[in-house]
């Protein structure tokens, strides 16, 4: 019985590139082409959530590492919180805001502040 001939798979070169020559930069999830407008829940799956280390670089230069997640929170008058999300602590804040308003002008909230 004869094989067929698969088509060969254009593999990675693995190591540091030749002199002169560049590798792609990986693109950040940022960078990524998006394929039209996402919906809230798809939004909110795409943000990470698995605990990792972030960095931070202070005024003086000196570096602080954190482990664990951080907590995005939208608060109402007079800092009453209204809405939370759990990510990981190297995401950065803007990037967790779109979905946190979203969530919070889906919702109705009635405050009532006793006078």
């Amino acid at each position: 019985m004869k094989k067929t001939a698969s088509p060969k798979q254009k593999s990675k070169k693995r190591g540091r590139p030749r002199k002169g020559g560049e590798r792609p930069p990986k693109p950040t999830r940022l960078a990524q082409p998006l394929s039209g407008p996402l919906s809230l829940k798809e939004m909110i799956n795409a943000l990470p959530t698995a605990c990792d280390i972030g960095v931070k670089r202070k005024a003086k230069g000196h570096t602080v590492k954190g482990q664990g997640d951080k907590r995005h929170s939208d608060a109402a008058y007079e800092d009453i919180p209204i809405r939370c999300l759990l990510s990981t602590t190297s995401l950065h804040d803007s990037q967790a805001a779109i979905p946190l308003l979203s969530l919070t002008l889906g919702q109705k909230t009635v405050i009532n502040r006793p006078f």
